[in-house]
């Protein structure tokens, strides 16, 4: 089995409305989030991937709409609405912690995977998020 991963970066702000800490207040983060994929074969060109086409899937799936954005809990009445409409917002069906985060961009990569006449052996291993340069959480489905 072969394995590649990639490393993004996106700066984000969010507020955790659950949360009774510091979280609770809107803050941001550089996040870096690693792609991990694998596969059985290799392609023509002897790899799982080119990184650069990686980057081109990742960056069009997700992270252009996260850079820069506010992530927050669409059920959080915190934030009123004018800040919303004014601000690059990415509403949540959760609370955007780095364990649902890394959730949420598992899903919509894992759609960039399927099986196709393309890419019938590339397959999403995981996605993990660091908020910081020693917190991190990880999702995957296996």
């Amino acid at each position: 089995m072969y394995y590649v991963e990639k490393t993004f970066r996106v700066p984000v702000g969010h507020r955790l409305s659950k949360n009774s800490a510091r979280c609770q207040f809107i803050h941001g983060h550089n996040l870096t989030v690693k792609i991990k994929i694998k596969s059985e074969k290799l392609n023509a060109q002897d790899m799982v991937i080119d990184f650069g086409d990686l980057k081109k899937i990742v960056d069009s799936a997700i992270m252009d709409s996260l850079d820069h954005s506010l992530l927050i809990n669409e059920k959080d009445e915190f934030i009123p609405s004018e800040v919303l409409d004014k601000s690059r917002c990415f509403r949540l069906i959760k609370d955007p912690t780095a364990e649902y985060l890394s959730q949420f961009i598992y899903e919509h990569l894992r759609l960039s995977f399927k099986p196709s006449h393309d890419n019938n052996y590339m397959r999403l291993v995981s996605v993990k998020i660091w908020e910081n340069e020693d917190s991190c959480a990880t999702y995957t489905e296996e």
